[in-house]
């Protein structure tokens, strides 16, 4: 008898007992729970979001979630009330988690440093540009000691290297876009 002869169809189980099997540990009655619940699950999420762009990562965190805490759900017959729950939670997160995001942007911005002339703006988007094409190992020292002011010896400790090795990185660097000067 061959493994699909031995699962039974999906219809012929009701959620308790697709549920009772996946507490076992049970795959493909996990696989089933999935197959049957994912798409009303993703239409609430869906819908919550506007948007599909972390749809599939929420249907799939919020699945996950459920059948690790399947013990903790006491009437199988809300089994997929629980998981909108447990969706709605998720999408939650993300929003907050945005609003932080945007928060945080607001603050940086509004800390950074601002050009008075759209000649010294040109130039700071060109240093960026140039910046951005040199390797992280030799630009980041650069951006602290340039930028954010940082001493040498405090740069060799934040990068976890050595006060000679960060000269040689920024010497790179400084020739690195002087080079890109001249040639652009």
């Amino acid at each position: 008898m061959g493994l699909a002869a031995s699962q039974p169809t999906a219809l012929a189980h009701d959620d308790a007992t697709l549920i009772d099997r996946a507490k076992t540990g049970d795959e493909w009655a996990c696989s089933q729970l999935y197959k049957r619940h994912a798409r009303p699950v993703a239409a609430v999420v869906y819908r919550l979001l506007g948007s599909d762009h972390h749809l599939e990562d929420i249907v799939q965190e919020t699945f996950v979630i459920g059948l690790r805490q399947l013990e903790s759900l006491k009437k199988p017959e809300a089994f997929a009330g629980w998981l909108r729950t447990i969706a709605v939670r998720r999408v939650k997160r993300l929003l907050a988690q945005r609003y932080k995001d945007r928060a945080l942007d607001k603050e940086l911005s509004a800390a950074a440093p601002r050009t008075t002339t759209p000649d010294a703006n040109e130039e700071l988007v060109a240093l960026y540009q140039a910046l951005a094409k040199l390797p992280d190992k030799i630009r980041l020292p650069w951006m602290l000691h340039h930028i954010e002011g940082e001493t040498l010896p405090a740069i060799a400790s934040m990068c976890e290297t050595s006060l000679s090795s960060v000269k040689r990185q920024i010497a790179k660097a400084n020739e690195g876009l002087r080079r890109m000067h001249h040639v652009d």
